[in-house]
């Protein structure tokens, strides 16, 4: 049986293969940018937090772990979120995007009294 030395298998015949597995980059979460520059959300909540990242659909949602939130696509590295009344904490943050593709940021949403 011959071997096949992967150096040498050029990147354009490797892609259908990739492609065809489904294989994608998906949903990344970089982080959260909450409103008047603060560096949490207030406890009680309606506020609007941007999530920063890329792979977003049209039609995603964003939950701050169980709690599905008012979400508005903005691009597919933006979205922004009304934010739910939380306990002080930190919360891990979901996006689902309506393909079945999804993200988190464990415990990235901080609610905090300011």
């Amino acid at each position: 049986m011959a071997t096949t030395n992967l150096k040498s298998l050029k990147a354009t015949a490797i892609t259908p293969v990739i492609t065809t597995a489904g294989v994608s980059s998906g949903v990344k979460i970089t982080g959260l940018t909450y409103s008047n520059s603060t560096t949490a959300a207030d406890p009680a909540g309606s506020e609007t937090i941007t999530v920063n990242g890329s792979g977003f659909n049209s039609g995603a949602t964003v939950y701050v772990d169980t709690t599905s939130c008012t979400t508005t696509y903005v691009s597919s590295t933006s979205l922004t979120f009304t934010s739910p009344a939380k306990s002080v904490g930190s919360y891990h943050l979901f996006v689902y995007n309506t393909d079945g593709s999804s993200g988190i940021l464990p415990g990235g949403f901080i609610s905090s009294s300011l």
